[in-house]
């Protein structure tokens, strides 16, 4: 899916960007490595910095955020819910 087809709201929280770090080169090695590359790479600050980071957007979108819940009496509602209906 393309980021422009995307609702706003979701859109805003796909993507991470670590902020407010000691050293700013943190955010680019995150970029280019990701969160498991720096833990393979054992670069444990940054690891650390881009995880609490990390943590304290999903901690805040849980909080800024409610999704209500939708079983499907139907597994095919499933796929719809999702947007596919392709197999």
């Amino acid at each position: 899916m393309l980021e422009d087809q995307l609702p706003p709201t979701v859109r805003e929280l796909q993507f991470f960007l670590p902020q407010q770090l000691k050293d700013p080169d943190i955010a680019q090695r995150y970029l280019t490595e990701g969160v498991y590359g720096l833990l393979a790479l054992n670069d444990q600050v940054a690891y650390q910095a881009v995880a609490w980071r990390l943590a304290l957007r999903v901690v805040n979108a849980y909080h800024a955020y409610y999704v209500e819940p939708k079983i499907p009496m139907d597994p095919q509602q499933l796929r719809e819910s999702f947007g596919g209906d392709d197999g």
